[in-house]
């Protein structure tokens, strides 16, 4: 049975496998900094685009607002941002990262760029290169998706375009 599944797909374990590793690293990167699943992209994109409204951070990360403000709340309690009032309408709150929160994105960032090194060990650039154009193939094929980075929120791709 087992060579059996390995004829027919034969990257399915080691892709699983791989996503495996890399989903538990990320894991234990966060958890080692105090910060939980799903975090890292709103810390990430108010470090890079300070004083987003919660409904605008919830536009970028295409969830919903209701989970952004749930996250929000944790992240404020947890000491990694401040909530600013509008200057001119006390209703609206704008959101910032403080001290606290850049560190914490600047270990994890550390921490995941050393791991990913790891993993790439003995391959040359070129190598990487052709690694990846063949998992975007991959990913076209199983999606039909040529541009996914709407996909991947740390790269914040595709937002001015889509509000032209």
């Amino acid at each position: 049975m087992h060579k059996d599944c390995e004829k027919h797909f034969p990257l399915f374990p080691t892709v699983n496998y791989l996503s495996k590793i890399g989903k538990d690293n990320f894991r234990s990167v966060l958890s080692e900094n105090g910060v939980f699943q799903g975090q890292d992209e709103i810390l990430f994109l108010i470090m890079h685009k300070e004083g987003l409204k919660p409904s605008e951070i919830a536009k970028y990360l295409h969830t919903s607002l209701a989970s952004i403000s749930v996250s929000l709340k944790r992240l404020e309690k947890q000491g990694f941002i401040e909530k600013r009032n509008d200057e001119n309408d006390a209703r609206i709150s704008h959101i910032y990262i403080n001290e606290k929160g850049r560190d914490a994105l600047r270990n994890i960032h550390e921490k995941l760029f050393d791991n990913h090194k790891k993993m790439l060990l003995g391959f040359s650039e070129e190598e990487v290169k052709q690694l990846r154009g063949y998992l975007d193939r991959i990913i076209y094929n199983a999606t039909g998706e040529a541009d996914y980075s709407y996909k991947r929120p740390h790269d914040f791709k595709g937002d001015e375009e889509s509000d032209k």
